[in-house]
C-alpha cells in the first residue's frame, strides 16, 4: 500500500498545536581555558526516560527485567522498534512494526481479526504473548495511535511474565502524559482510497501536579483487495499525577472498528498451490466483516524509594 502523510502544526500555545517531533538528544556541557595543562571536562546525560527510548537505537528498555535498564546491561535479547522508526516507516499495524525484528513472523490472524506472530518458531493466535505496557490483554489488535514503541523479548526469558512458550513475547508500550505542552495533528491518504486522521496532545494542568494526554484516530479507507472498507474510531485519554517521589498514571482506550473478514486466497488441493488469480480478488461476500469494540483501562503507580530502588504497581 502506497501512502503519503502530510502533517501540519500551529504555533505552540494553549489553543493551538505544535508539531510533535522527538529526536534523540545528548545534553553536554564543556569547559575549556587557554591555560596550559588545564583539564577539559565534558559531561553527558542521555538516561532520561524520554531520551533513553528515542532514536533508531534506544538506550534502555523495561521489558526484559520489568525495570528501566540500559540495553548493554541486559543479558537477554531485546529488540525495540522506537517511536522514531514507527513514525518514519508510517507503520499502521503491529505486523508492519515488526518487519524490523528478525525471527518474528505473522501467523494465522483468523481472517485478519487478531494480532498473531511466531517468535523463534513458537506461537499462535491468542497465545497470550502480546502485551500492553507489560500486562496481558485480550485486545484483538494491540497497535494503535497511542503506541509509543514496540519491544520484543526473545527466548525463554519470556517466562518472567508467566506461562508462555519459550519463543518470546511482544510488549506494546503506549504514550504517557508529559509535563511540557505539545501536540500534533496528521492526515494520511491511502492510494486505495480514503485516509486516516490522528490527533495527539499532551501537557500539564496549571496549578496542579497533574499532566494529561489525549490521543485520537479516525480511519475510513478502502480495503486493499477489490472490495471492502476499513473503518475505525479510536480515543485514548490518560492522566498522570507527579509527586515528589511517586507517580500515578491512569490510562484508558476505546476503539470501534469494522474491517473485512478476509480468509485469504484459495489453494488447489491437486497441485497444492494457490489458485492462479490476481491477489487482490476476494473470495467472499461484501457483508463478511468483523464489527466490534475494544476497551482497555490500566492504572500504574511508581514510588522511588531511593536512587537505586523503585516500587511499581
Amino acid at each position: 500500500m502506497a501512502k503519503f502523510t502530510p502533517s501540519f502544526s500551529g504555533i505552540k500555545g494553549r489553543a493551538l498545536f505544535s508539531l510533535l517531533f522527538a529526536a534523540p538528544m545528548i545534553h553536554a556541557t564543556d569547559t575549556a581555558t587557554t591555560k596550559d595543562g588545564e583539564t577539559i571536562t565534558v559531561t553527558a546525560d542521555a538516561n532520561t526516560a524520554t531520551e533513553a527510548t528515542d532514536g533508531y537505537q534506544p538506550l534502555s528498555t523495561s521489558t526484559a527485567t520489568l525495570t528501566d535498564m540500559p540495553m548493554l546491561d541486559i543479558p537477554q535479547v531485546v529488540n525495540t522498534v522506537s517511536d522514531q522508526v514507527l513514525e518514519n516507516q508510517n507503520a499502521t499495524t503491529l505486523d508492519e512494526a515488526l518487519y524490523n525484528v528478525s525471527n518474528v513472523v505473522q501467523t494465522n490472524t483468523l481472517g485478519g481479526t487478531q494480532d498473531a506472530f511466531v517468535r523463534r518458531g513458537f506461537g499462535a493466535n491468542r497465545d497470550g504473548s502480546i502485551m500492553t505496557n507489560g500486562l496481558r490483554t485480550v485486545l484483538p489488535r494491540s497497535f494503535n495511535a497511542a503506541t509509543e514503541r514496540v519491544e520484543v523479548l526473545k527466548g525463554p526469558a519470556s517466562t518472567l511474565y508467566g506461562i508462555l512458550d519459550p519463543g518470546g513475547l511482544i510488549n506494546v508500550v503506549t504514550k504517557r502524559p508529559e509535563k511540557t505542552f505539545h501536540g500534533s495533528v496528521s492526515a494520511t491518504s491511502s492510494s486505495f482510497g480514503g485516509g486516516t486522521g490522528q490527533l495527539d496532545i499532551t501537557g500539564p494542568i496549571e496549578g496542579t501536579q497533574l499532566a494529561y494526554r489525549l490521543t485520537g484516530e479516525v480511519q475510513d479507507e478502502d480495503y486493499w483487495r477489490n472490495f471492502g472498507k476499513e473503518r475505525s474510531t479510536f480515543i485514548a485519554p490518560s492522566l498522570t499525577w507527579f509527586g515528589d517521589n511517586a507517580t500515578v498514571t491512569m490510562l484508558y482506550s476505546h476503539r470501534d472498528y469494522k474491517t473485512p473478514f478476509d480468509r485469504g486466497t484459495i489453494f488447489d488441493l491437486t497441485t497444492k498451490q494457490p489458485v492462479n488469480v490476481d491477489r487482490k480478488i476476494r473470495f467472499d461476500e461484501p457483508f463478511n466483516i468483523t464489527d466490534g469494540q475494544s476497551d482497555l483501562a490500566q492504572l500504574n503507580a511508581e514510588y522511588h524509594l531511593n536512587s537505586q530502588w523503585t516500587a511499581r504497581l
